[in-house]
């Protein structure tokens, strides 16, 4: 990796952004709290697996033979990952209003109070990151090529 630009030279350190988005799978996506709590993780929900499988590419891809690729992994991977975990987030918050709109008026409305957990919203904030670093390995990328060919 090249070292002139600040957000990659860390090498290494990057590669917390997609641990943090593994590591936001197994917090909890949806807290619900009343009679009962519970919590649902990311691995749980229907989108989980594919985040999973996306931060470990991520991840993969940093270390996969001379890394020729991996700016454009961490930039579409990253971009499909936060899709993803922005869809995921949305369609959560969308179940949560439609709960709340069928339980208006009811005698046990306030009973069950249902939020997001900081686990989708790490999600979400990795993913960013990870479209972030990828963006700035390859514009690092680009204007390496082109000192390149300018000195040529």
């Amino acid at each position: 990796m090249s070292e002139s630009n600040p957000i990659i030279e860390s090498e290494n350190r990057v590669l917390a952004w997609p641990a943090l988005l593994v590591l936001s799978l197994f917090l909890p996506w949806v807290t619900i709290s009343g009679l009962l709590n519970i919590q649902v993780s990311g691995i749980e929900i229907d989108t989980g697996i594919f985040l999973l499988l996306g931060g470990v590419v991520i991840i993969a891809s940093w270390f996969w033979e001379d890394g020729e690729y991996s700016d454009k992994v961490w930039l579409f991977g990253g971009g499909i990952v936060g899709l993803l975990s922005i869809a995921s987030l949305l369609y959560i918050q969308s179940q949560i209003g439609d709960y709340r709109a069928e339980m208006e008026g009811n005698l046990f409305a306030n009973t069950v109070e249902i939020s997001i957990g900081i686990g989708a919203y790490l999600a979400a904030i990795s993913s960013v990151a990870i479209i972030y670093v990828g963006y700035q390995m390859y514009n690092t990328e680009v204007e390496i090529d082109n000192s390149q060919i300018e000195s040529e």
